[in-house]
């Protein structure tokens, strides 16, 4: 049978031999029934009785499953690392497109938001069986930025006409907004069409007038059919 011994403040000092007898008011104890050495540093003595603090132990176990959790998301994106610098650097070279890059930056960020998941599930179980039994893997889908060139921005507003531009221009001389707006976008070389600034935006020129009736949407719905 292990043995504990306690001082006279209730404090835990380490284990003892059960034949062993100290000084009072120190004491030796029997360890709690089902006790294991993981549970030495979750002794409490509380009113008389040696006990596992069973609440500090979860809340233990559960933050070493999360910092696992934290080093198994980190190594999936670093193995991806070099698919998203030979995606890049084909981007540049021309050989490919955003749309190959924003692939692995999807899928990088995919598990990024799934072990987030993760680590909130964690926190809510109850058990310590549940908790190291606990698995995850990669799953949340993660939509796509619909990353698009400058030129191809420029290219979904002229095809609602040629006028287009120049009735932009004219309006951003005038309204300190849209000019604000404009000059963001006109100076950004990669464009998201999922960006709210972009969308907000472009629903401005649609109610100034600048833009035809559901304008705002159709050049998004361009940008975001385009392949990038």
């Amino acid at each position: 049978m292990t043995s504990i011994l306690v001082d006279g403040s209730g404090a835990v000092l380490g284990y003892s031999d059960p034949l062993y007898t100290p000084e009072p008011p120190t004491r030796v104890l029997p360890a709690p029934e089902g006790f294991q050495e993981s549970d030495f540093d979750f002794l409490v003595f509380d009113n008389g009785v040696l006990r596992v603090d069973t609440s500090a132990n979860l809340d233990h176990i559960k933050a070493a499953r999360i910092a696992v959790i934290k080093q198994e998301a980190q190594a999936l994106i670093s193995a991806t690392d070099w698919k998203l610098q030979r995606a890049k650097e084909r981007e540049e070279a021309g050989w490919a497109s955003l749309a190959d890059v924003d692939a692995i930056l999807m899928e990088r960020e995919c598990v990024r938001r799934s072990s987030n998941e993760a680590e909130a599930l964690v926190k809510g179980l109850g058990t310590v069986a549940a908790v190291e039994a606990f698995q995850w893997q990669p799953s949340i889908a993660v939509p796509s930025p619909h990353r698009v060139t400058h030129a191809q921005f420029l290219d979904a507003l002229e095809a609602l006409g040629q006028e287009v531009i120049s009735a932009i221009l004219s309006a951003v001389e005038t309204n300190p907004a849209l000019r604000k707006w404009w000059t963001y976008f006109d100076k950004t070389q990669v464009i998201s069409a999922s960006d709210p600034r972009l969308q907000a935006g472009l629903q401005g020129l649609e109610i100034a007038g600048v833009l035809p009736h559901d304008g705002a949407q159709a050049v998004i719905d361009a940008l975001m059919s385009d392949p990038g």
